[in-house]
Formats: C-alpha cells, structure tokens, sequence
C-alpha cells in the first residue's frame, strides 16, 4: 500500500512542491529543509542511489556517520541483511541525537530516504552500468532490422547461443546473412 520510489519520484519530479509539503508535514524546519535541498533537490527530492544516502547520514547536521558507518548501513541495504539494517536504526537515530538534530530531521531521513531503498537500490557504478545496456540495446532495436534481435534473443532463450564463437555470432546479427538482406 505504500508508495513505491519510483512513484514518488515521478510525483516530486512532476511538482516539487510536494516534496516541501512533505517535508512540512514531516515537521522539519527551514535550515533542516535546506539541507535536504542540498542533497536531494538535483534528484527531485529523493534518495535514489545508495550513495545519496551515503551522503546524507554522513552530513555533520544530521548524524555525522563515518565513511566507514555509512558504508556499514548501505551493505546491510545493498544485501538486505535485515536483522543488521533493524540494528542500523537505533544507532542512526543515537548518532542524531548526539549531533544536536531533532527527532523530526532523523525520522525523516530514515523514513523516508533510507527505509525505502531497503527493499531495492542500486548503487551509482550499477546504475551506470544498466544504463550503458539499454543504450546498446535501444541502439540495437533502433539501427538494425528487429528479425536480427528476435532471432539472437530466442538463441539465447533456447540456450542454442554458441559462445564459443561468439564473434561469428554477433558479426551475423550486426551483418546479417546474405539472404535477409
């Protein structure tokens, strides 16, 4: 019934007047408020990547973690150790509270940028990775006639893929045999 991160960043990216709403009704003030800009305003007010919070958790007005604290949290999301991440909140919360940063400011950040990448995150280097993928793929879809990539795909589907000879199969699907061309 939740919200999903996806929806919300598309909510935010929509209108990100929703995003201060939420933050207001979060109970934040202004200065907590723009720290949050400072982080989350390039990515429409969410934490999208595991580093975003990273850096957030890090930041001396809220709970000044360590590199190596903010990693810790990020390994127990990033592998979804569940019992280490139920672990991680008492300790995020203490660590706010010996910064000087309002209970509000600390359920916010947990709530609402660290808990949900819990269930599913990716870090930077990740996504980059996924994205350079889909462009290889759109490009494929895009240049060449699409009888070259359901072919190569219903290869790979039906584990005929000789990857062994992999050049020769690609050259075939980018060439194509002479007789569909």
């Amino acid at each position: 019934g939740e919200i999903q991160p996806i929806d919300r960043y598309n909510m935010f990216h929509r209108n990100i007047n929703l995003w201060y709403e939420e933050m207001k009704k979060a109970g934040l003030n202004e200065e907590e408020m723009d720290v949050m800009k400072k982080y989350l305003l390039p990515a429409s007010g969410c934490s999208l990547q595991q580093e975003d919070f990273m850096r957030l958790v890090m930041e001396p007005k809220i709970s000044g973690y360590s590199l190596a604290d903010s990693n810790a949290l990020r390994k127990a999301i990033a592998h979804k150790i569940l019992d280490v991440l139920a672990n991680q909140k008492p300790k995020f919360h203490a660590a706010c509270q010996q910064q000087g940063t309002r209970i509000e400011m600390a359920n916010y950040v947990w709530d609402y940028c660290i808990q949900p990448l819990a269930s599913y995150s990716f870090s930077i280097i990740h996504s980059v990775l996924y994205s350079i993928i889909a462009l290889q793929e759109m490009n494929l879809a895009t240049k060449y006639n699409s009888l070259y990539w359901s072919c190569a795909s219903l290869c790979v589907d039906a584990g005929s893929a000789d990857v062994d000879n992999f050049e020769d199969v690609i050259k075939g699907i980018i060439i194509g045999p002479r007789s569909l061309q």
